[in-house]
């Protein structure tokens, strides 16, 4: 999936730079994963940050329904992010 396109809204273009932020967190443990199976956990709260970047969602939803087309795709690249990390931690439970 890529990187979801700018909305041209101010409210919007942040949460796509905080989503842009997460996306660089978890980028270096995951490719680190998937190369040698070792896992670093990101030095910040990462599942904070998707719980606050979804309630930003939520909220420019109703503010911004016209935008609901880039609410949707942060929303669905949020969810790909938090999939593929809670995937790794699921894995490293059960090793």
């Amino acid at each position: 999936m890529s990187f979801p396109h700018g909305s041209g809204v101010d409210e919007l273009d942040a949460i796509k730079a905080d989503l842009a932020l997460v996306d660089t967190w978890l980028a270096e443990p995951i490719l680190l994963f998937v190369a040698s199976g070792e896992w670093q956990e990101p030095v910040p709260d990462v599942e904070r940050a998707f719980q606050q970047i979804r309630r930003a969602i939520t909220s420019a939803t109703t503010t911004y329904p016209t935008m609901r087309i880039h609410l949707d795709e942060y929303s669905r690249y949020l969810l790909n992010l938090e999939k593929v990390y809670l995937a790794i931690h699921h894995h490293l439970r059960i090793s």
